[in-house]
């Protein structure tokens, strides 16, 4: 894991590890598992969803 990456794009590395009970291995998993996680995109268009129902409906 690169610490200057994940600086670079707004991350704080130190601060996950911690999270993480300092289980470097563990954060770095994590966060590999986390691009191919699909969650967050279907939130957002969800919510997209739901705000344009909110509008139309007023």
């Amino acid at each position: 894991m690169d610490k200057m990456i994940l600086h670079n794009a707004g991350i704080d590395a130190d601060a996950g590890i911690r999270r993480f009970l300092n289980d470097r291995e563990f954060y770095e998993e994590v966060l590999v598992q986390f691009l191919d996680d699909s969650s967050m995109s279907n939130a957002l268009t969800a919510y997209k969803r739901c705000k344009r129902r909110r509008y139309r409906a007023t």
